[in-house]
């Protein structure tokens, strides 16, 4: 593609560079130098980057290429299978991402966790191994953090002693699942022959089967099976690892998905923070509290209890309330407190996690009789977010759409749907019914009959609808008076 922007032919650059990707990139971005800087060809990149460093004469090809992938969101595919398994990756119970790609596809699935870009970025910050993405070859947002050019990667090279001793103890602390790289993938091979070198041969076992290979292979068995094997690495010695040829990522985003964690990986990184500034600064921004520890006491009598939230409300707090515990108060009437939920609960409640709010809103007194805000200067941001959505939250995804329309029209009403499709169906379709097609309070019986099979055992994708059809109900009954 840059080859055609400078004018050149890619096939010379490759002959010239000995089919080295970098060593191409190296004379591309030397072409494109003189030009991008002196003529306004390029104004448009050049203004959307400007005052970000762009120091080498690498950075005018990195800057294009920076805003090529910066912009790719907006091609996010409309393929249902596809569409389908982003939603699966999006609900994957993982601890942190460590990615080569520049895209922002990443932090999109993953909204609420923290961003580390570069090497230097990885090196020298307190990272706490749990909701981070590590995006150790740059980042579309600062071109000159790609590593894409021969230099950037004898750069990286001398630096990967240091990056994989920082990525050690998250290789030997959890299991790694690598997506999209082969096991002769040269960037991963470079990676884990660094980290066997910080090894001893004995100690190189203790990966066994922490390192889990998924390779995409539309030839793959219909029900593969994980396999061990080895990656030789230097000094004579071999790094076990597990791996499995897949025709698609639908069962293993299911089963990540299907994880369990008690408290949201970004209250964990915040409460990993605060432990940790605890015992580096002596907690200087008082959000740590100490109850009644004598400083003779036998520590192996103690009991210590890490508390989220405010210390000012140690006693109960609604602000320990998941979304499922709104969905199932909505569902099943279980006596939770409107203004409680409303001050307490909402707020903690990620912005992309799909949760009831009109109800509450409803019985707190905050909504009109057209289901607008009476303030919405008193009540949180996200709150506000959410009934700004209104009905367009609680939609099929893009690929299902088409679908949908087509299953509504059919059934007629919402008697109509049940009768005609699976459960799974119903909650995947059930709000493109127009409004007077539907049936609230069948609605909230069907919900509350199927919640085992869609919400408990069900795959990402019924979960995800369920939570959606829940809310819908709650717009329906308590939207407008």
């Amino acid at each position: 593609m840059f080859a055609d922007v400078v004018g050149g032919d890619y096939d010379y650059y490759a002959a010239t560079a000995a089919g080295d990707p970098a060593r191409v990139a190296t004379l591309i971005a030397e072409a494109l130098h003189e030009r991008w800087w002196t003529t306004d060809e390029f104004a448009a990149t050049k203004e959307k980057f400007e005052g970000r460093k762009l120091s080498t004469r690498d950075s005018a090809l990195k800057a294009e290429v920076a805003s090529y992938f910066g912009d790719r969101l907006g091609d996010l595919t409309d393929d249902e299978a596809l569409v389908a398994e982003m939603c699966l990756l999006r609900d994957a119970v993982v601890d942190g991402i460590i990615t080569t790609n520049y895209d922002p596809l990443l932090e999109h699935l993953f909204p609420d966790y923290e961003v580390f870009v570069g090497e230097e970025d990885l090196l020298f910050s307190d990272i706490q191994g749990v909701g981070e993405i590590y995006k150790v070859h740059g980042d579309h947002n600062d071109p000159d953090s790609l590593i894409l050019t021969a230099a950037d990667y004898e750069r990286f090279t001398e630096r990967k002693p240091y990056l994989a001793a920082k990525l050690l103890t998250i290789f030997v602390e959890r299991p790694i699942v690598f997506l999209g790289y082969s096991l002769s993938d040269e960037n991963v091979l470079e990676i884990l022959r660094s980290i066997a070198t910080a090894l001893t041969r004995d100690r190189v076992g203790d990966l066994q089967n922490r390192l889990i290979f998924v390779e995409w292979d539309p030839a793959a068995d219909e029900h593969p099976q994980l396999t061990g094997t080895v990656i030789p690495v230097d000094g004579g010695f071999s790094i076990p690892v597990q791996h499995v040829r897949v025709r698609d990522f639908v069962e293993v985003f299911s089963a990540l998905g299907e994880l369990e964690r008690r408290f949201p990986a970004r209250y964990l990184r915040h409460l990993k923070e605060h432990v940790y500034e605890l015992v580096r600064d002596q907690d200087p921004q008082g959000r740590l509290f100490v109850a009644d520890l004598d400083p003779g006491a036998d520590l192996d009598e103690v009991d210590i209890v890490l508390g989220v939230g405010a210390i000012s409300k140690v006693t109960e707090s609604y602000k320990g309330k998941t979304r499922f515990d709104l969905l199932n108060d909505v569902v099943n009437n279980s006596g939770l407190a409107a203004s409680r939920v409303v001050e307490e609960a909402l707020p903690t409640i990620p912005s992309h996690h799909t949760a009831p709010v009109y109800k509450y809103l409803r019985e707190a007194g905050h909504l009109n009789d057209d289901g607008t805000i009476k303030d919405p200067s008193v009540l949180n941001e996200r709150i506000v977010q959410r009934v700004a959505r209104g009905v367009d939250a609680f939609q099929p995804p893009p690929g299902y759409k088409r679908r949908a329309d087509a299953a509504a029209q059919a059934a007629g009403d919402f008697a109509g749907l049940v009768a005609q499709n699976d459960p799974g169906d119903v909650v995947m379709y059930v709000a493109r019914l127009p409004e007077d097609k539907q049936d609230p309070e069948a609605l909230r019986t069907f919900l509350a009959e199927h919640k085992q099979e869609l919400l408990v055992d069900g795959h990402a994708l019924d979960q995800t609808q369920w939570c959606k059809a829940v809310c819908l109900y709650d717009w329906l009954v308590y939207g407008k008076a």
